[in-house]
């Protein structure tokens, strides 16, 4: 785990599906940029707080994986080094008219340069998540061993599983009404951090906005269990 993962919104205990979503893209979470975290970050809270569920495959549409091709050097070496972590983050996929992929985002907010050094503050840590099916049984997804980088750009996703449409809609319908930098105040403020599991959004209601005929669920505030 580097350290600016948790400046950028990482904790713990983490929702379940965010393992789900690096395996999609073949990637693992020390080849992350704290930005990728913000990302993810921003989905979470748009997707839950406009009253829909999450889903893997409707991020997989709305998401592709950009590696930055950083560049390593070490002493007394000629040769140059593609690095093998810190070196990917999630960027709105790129429209595609064979797949019926259009290009939908929130507005962009994020850090645009870290510290030189973010990458030099790093720990390891054993996260385990209890099954679903089994409390007793523990798995550690987010372990990793250190290898090539081998991540997949534009994942595959099923418009036909379930929550992909609800998913979808709510997301769809906060780029239209919010920007990144509102939605990144609002978790903030309201000491929730989406990436975590426990909370759920408050009593909702509905109000009429200048954006055609939707309407925006104004939540009232967030709860932890």
């Amino acid at each position: 785990m580097f350290r600016d993962f948790f400046v950028a919104g990482l904790r713990f205990p983490l929702d379940p599906v965010v393992p789900e979503i690096l395996a999609r893209y073949k990637v693992k979470i020390h080849q992350l940029t704290p930005n990728a975290i913000v990302q993810l970050s921003k989905f979470f809270w748009v997707v839950k707080t406009f009253v829909g569920p999450i889903s893997i495959d409707a991020f997989c549409l709305l998401y592709e994986l950009h590696p930055q091709g950083r560049k390593v050097r070490f002493e007394d070496e000629d040769e140059v080094f593609s690095a093998q972590s810190e070196c990917c983050t999630f960027v709105p996929r790129r429209p595609n008219r064979t797949q019926k992929i259009e290009r939908l985002e929130l507005s962009y907010c994020q850090k645009n340069r870290w510290d030189d050094d973010w990458a030099q503050f790093w720990f390891y840590a054993k996260v385990g998540f209890f099954s679903a099916e089994n409390p007793a049984r523990v798995s550690y997804p987010l372990a990793s061993k250190v290898q090539l980088v081998e991540h997949i750009s534009q994942a595959d996703f099923r418009r036909s599983s379930a929550g992909f449409r609800d998913c979808l809609d709510a997301f769809t319908a906060a780029a239209g009404v919010i920007s990144g930098r509102d939605l990144i105040e609002q978790f903030v403020c309201a000491d929730v951090w989406p990436l975590s599991v426990g909370w759920f959004v408050g009593p909702l209601a509905k109000v009429r906005v200048r954006v055609g005929l939707l309407f925006r669920p104004v939540h009232q505030g967030c709860t932890r269990r």
